[in-house]
């Protein structure tokens, strides 16, 4: 009897996994950019698991489009850090760094009518997911969705290649137009990026060699002041004084920077779409011919 108990709970924790897989991204894209991937000579691929989303297990359609309409807000992205942070003693007062306070409290009730947050005591919340331990899981399957959502890109996050040289995560992969796009999705400030980020990613990209690769930082800060100097910076570590001459980073539209049209480094100011939507539009002009003027 024991073990016929033991069997029909690993069955049951097989299932788990396979809607787990199902609420990541749809079969397809799955299947469209593990193709991509094979092409480039890798087999064997790993996901972040989706547990660690804001969003519950078992969550509805209904919660994940009220998320991913929330998410488009950057008060709310602040309002949502800010959540995980506080763990359970979060309230309104303490939400309110980048909104109001009246607007916290909107946020919380949209928010527990979907059952992602719950109220605990007076005045305090928090939320449903015990295992969101930090934003970027979050961020992640939001910038997933927005490719395949504004952009009619397949689109998939949390992605590791297993027996493969160069190690970490590729945040988000997508199809755009048949070409493999890659970025790097940022939830920390500016201040707190490293220099070894940089050149992991830059790592990343060079290993996988994408059609395009976008270093996207979460924030309306300006990108000039450090990051588009550290990229500039790593270029010169790596190709010496010719970086500035064949791959100088080069300003495309405010606080969006350019490498050889390919690599992007953008904000999220004055909006995430809006500046994702400049990158591949750049990106794929340089491919089309006549090239786009700037």
């Amino acid at each position: 009897m024991e073990d016929i108990v033991q069997h029909l709970l690993r069955e049951i924790q097989a299932l788990r996994q396979e809607v787990r897989a199902f609420q990541r991204c749809s079969p397809s894209s799955r299947s469209t950019i593990e193709a991509m991937l094979r092409r480039r000579g890798i087999q064997e691929v790993k996901y972040t698991s989706a547990s660690y989303r804001l969003l519950p297990e078992y969550s509805s359609k209904e919660a994940e489009d009220e998320l991913y309409h929330l998410m488009q807000k950057y008060s709310f992205r602040i309002f949502a850090r800010d959540l995980i942070a506080f763990i359970d003693h979060a309230t309104p007062r303490r939400l309110a760094r980048y909104c109001s306070e009246e607007v916290a409290r909107e946020y919380l009730a949209v928010l527990i009518q979907h059952r992602i947050v719950r109220q605990i005591g007076e005045d305090t919340y928090q939320l449903t997911n015990s295992q969101v331990i930090n934003f970027g899981d979050t961020l992640e399957w939001f910038i997933a969705q927005v490719m395949e959502r504004e952009f009619d890109s397949p689109a998939i996050w949390g992605v590791r290649f297993k027996h493969h040289e160069i190690g970490g995560d590729y945040d988000v992969l997508s199809a755009v137009e048949g070409r493999l796009t890659y970025i790097e999705v940022k939830s920390s400030p500016p201040k707190h990026i490293e220099m070894s980020e940089i050149a992991a990613f830059l790592d990343r990209v060079h290993d996988l060699r994408p059609d395009v690769a976008i270093f996207l930082e979460d924030t309306h800060l300006r990108m000039k002041d450090k990051l588009a100097e550290m990229f500039a910076e790593e270029m010169r570590c790596r190709y010496g004084s010719r970086a500035e001459q064949d791959s100088p980073v080069q300003r495309l539209h405010d606080e969006i920077f350019t490498i050889q049209h390919s690599l992007f480094i953008t904000n999220t100011k004055p909006d995430v779409i809006a500046n994702l939507r400049i990158c591949l539009k750049h990106a794929l002009a340089g491919i089309a011919w006549p090239p786009l003027d700037n």
